[in-house]
């Protein structure tokens, strides 16, 4: 019995020491980590212009909730409504602006954010085509089909890399087969709708003799449509076809973008 009551005792003390002292070490070193975000490198985060999606920056430490302000002509900050660690940054030219964070406590953090031109890579992982008219036979329905796949500048694992050099161009280099060495060289430049299609903007390609415009939106007929967006390049030839096939209503190319 007595051995028994000496290990409960020997328990219950040794429970309330750890206790007590690990109080102890929280209240002395505090128990949140100091506040920062979480892409700074030496004080500056660096953003890039443009970009297919507005940047979300992490805020860790500190004691939430966040406020940001700052910013310039150049970016506008704000906090993002649905996830209360990150703020939102909208860019709309290249430059250097200043961003504070502050946290409910007080403490805040200001750092610089450049923001440079952007070296956008787009992989192409898929291709398919839109073909309509009533009129059209079986025959000229699949003839337009393969003609219209043979239209389209890179193949499956290709793409572009679209080099800024300035706000709405620069030069555009044409990897047809995979991201490798070899590469067409041309250039380059945005073609903004008007503003009921402001977001939905058009890139007109021009290398080896070649023109093309491209719009990129939603590919909804993917699998992976359902997880994530899945965006695509369309190309919509059917003046270029129409002479040869008066019972073509649409025909557009489609290249799934990774």
């Amino acid at each position: 019995m007595n051995y028994r009551l000496n290990y409960w005792l020997t328990a219950i003390l040794l429970c309330g020491f750890m206790v007590f002292f690990g109080g102890c070490s929280d209240d002395e070193s505090g128990s949140e980590s100091p506040l920062t975000v979480g892409e700074l490198r030496d004080g500056v985060l660096t953003l890039y212009y443009p970009g297919f999606y507005v940047p979300r920056i992490y805020i860790k430490g500190g004691t939430p909730p966040y406020e940001v302000s700052g910013g310039s002509d150049i970016l506008q900050v704000k906090m993002d409504e649905d996830m209360e660690s990150y703020f939102r940054c909208e860019i709309s030219d290249v430059g250097r602006a200043s961003v504070t964070v502050s946290d409910a406590v007080g403490d805040k953090i200001t750092f610089s954010v450049v923001i440079e031109y952007n070296d956008i890579y787009v992989k192409v992982v898929g291709h398919d085509v839109e073909v309509t008219g009533e009129e059209l036979t079986v025959a000229q329905h699949k003839e337009l089909q393969e003609k219209a796949l043979s239209a389209i500048p890179v193949n499956e694992l290709g793409g572009y890399r679209l080099a800024y050099s300035g706000k709405d161009s620069g030069i555009l280099y044409v990897h047809k087969d995979v991201f490798d060495s070899y590469r067409t060289e041309g250039t380059f430049k945005l073609i903004y709708q008007d503003e009921e299609e402001k977001f939905r903007l058009r890139y007109w390609f021009e290398f080896e003799d070649q023109v093309h415009t491209f719009y990129r939106d939603l590919y909804r007929s993917s699998p992976r449509a359902e997880l994530a967006p899945v965006y695509a390049f369309y190309e919509d030839l059917t003046e270029q076809f129409l002479p040869d096939y008066p019972g073509l209503e649409k025909l557009v190319t489609i290249q799934i973008l990774n």
